[in-house]
């Protein structure tokens, strides 16, 4: 890795614990972010933001029972939000069946 001063370098790894411990040392990563499964309130926050609408108390209740009922990651919520056509409902239902798989 090569020192760039006013750069931002993203490195993503399905397996951090395998790298080799000289790529991953202080001052050559500064900051490491895990990025696991949703939450209920991060879930509902990332549905707004994405279809620019407020959830209704239902729709948070339908939110709160697919984390319950399964691991969700951010990029799941963001391909399902592709096709659902910026609809609350319409995303709810389409992670709902993506669920059930």
């Amino acid at each position: 890795v090569v020192d760039s001063p006013g750069r931002i370098l993203v490195m993503t790894a399905n397996y951090p614990e395998k790298l080799d411990p000289a790529l991953v040392r202080p001052g050559r990563i500064t900051l490491q972010i895990g990025l696991g499964y949703m939450q209920a309130q991060p879930l509902q926050e990332l549905i707004e933001h994405l279809t620019q609408e407020s959830m209704t108390g239902k729709q948070r209740t339908i939110a709160e029972g697919l984390i319950a009922q399964s691991k969700l990651t951010p990029a799941a919520v963001k391909h399902s939000f592709v096709a659902s056509e910026c609809n609350i409902d319409k995303l709810l239902e389409r992670l709902g069946r993506s669920c059930e798989r």
